[in-house]
């Protein structure tokens, strides 16, 4: 999965070219679902199914709550 993910980050920079903190953004994020996948046993994209990746952005919200999230009520 990482040579996908590097060929990502390729089109993204390169053919797209999109900013520069935008593609450490989906970098972080990318790079984030791919450990996760790993350690839930998916070593390959064809292997990724919808509710994988339910899992990982529920784990993520988890791990990094929106900011608006955590704002105190008036």
């Amino acid at each position: 999965m990482h040579a996908e993910v590097a060929d990502f980050l390729h089109y993204c920079r390169i053919e797209r070219r999109l900013a520069d903190l935008t593609c450490a953004a989906y970098e972080r994020d990318v790079t984030a679902c791919v450990r996760f996948l790993e350690a839930n046993g998916i070593g390959e994209l064809r292997l990724v199914r919808p509710p994988d990746l339910r899992r990982f952005l529920a784990a993520e919200a988890e791990r990094r709550p929106a900011v608006g999230s955590s704002a105190a009520a008036p």
